[in-house]
């Protein structure tokens, strides 16, 4: 069976809390077996799908979506063609907000030359304002 860890060492060694492991096993994105004691008891394979798990967090992917890769990796199911699909996906959605962001500058850009042109504005009529005050008092 090779090496076994309860969910102390596991989460020792991985630096990943013993409740997120037991939230990843109770949402089937881990396998344990229960000891005579009823210890769970993760074979070195877990580190692997911890670590597979992690990564996926980094690129802002679901738990849901992440069970799904795993299964489909677990079960060599997983081919190429879907993996280009995916990176397209990726592909597409990062220009969508490259464009977007481009976007939100240009608006921010647009705000800077309004508040100019307000600034502007009110300057001019602050000094006709003044004029008139200093022309009422006299």
């Amino acid at each position: 069976m090779g090496k076994v860890y309860k969910i102390g060492e596991l989460s020792k060694i991985s630096n990943v809390s013993k409740r997120t492991i037991d939230y990843y096993t109770k949402m089937g994105l881990l396998e344990c077996v229960r000891s005579d004691a009823n210890y769970r008891l993760y074979k070195e394979t877990a580190m692997e799908d911890l670590q597979f798990i992690e990564k996926c967090k980094q690129l802002h992917l679901p738990l849901e979506q992440i069970k799904q890769k795993q299964k489909l990796l677990k079960n060599n199911e997983m081919a190429t063609e879907d993996i280009l699909a995916q990176v397209e996906q990726l592909k597409m959605k990062m220009k969508f907000l490259k464009l977007e962001l481009e976007e939100m500058y240009e608006i921010i850009d647009n705000i800077g030359d309004e508040n100019m042109k307000m600034k502007t504005n009110i300057q001019s009529h602050s000094s006709d304002l003044m004029r008139t005050l200093v022309l009422f008092s006299n």
